[in-house]
């Protein structure tokens, strides 16, 4: 699974909001309210990857417990689906 299209993060006072940039901000119209947690879920959908690959990259970085990360990151991507913004 990967982004279907590409985004650009941008700062607001709490949190981000992604916007698509290039070609991609004619086929979707809109933003993405974001927290600085799921911005690194979506770095990592740029790329051609599962969930459970998501997971053990987040593991490597943070300290959090894997069960914990393992529902952050399986709702974020849920989050995603419903905005038809990922490719399976």
């Amino acid at each position: 699974m990967k982004l279907k299209y590409a985004f650009t993060a941008l700062d607001l006072d709490n949190g981000k909001v992604l916007v698509p940039i290039g070609k991609d901000s004619e086929d979707y119209h809109g933003i993405l309210k974001i927290n600085t947690d799921a911005l690194e879920i979506i770095n990592l959908l740029k790329d051609d990857t599962t969930e459970e690959k998501i997971v053990q990259q987040l593991a490597k970085k943070y300290e959090n417990d894997e069960e914990e990360l393992t529902k952050f990151v399986h709702k974020s991507i849920e989050v995603l689906r419903e905005q038809r913004l990922i490719i399976d």
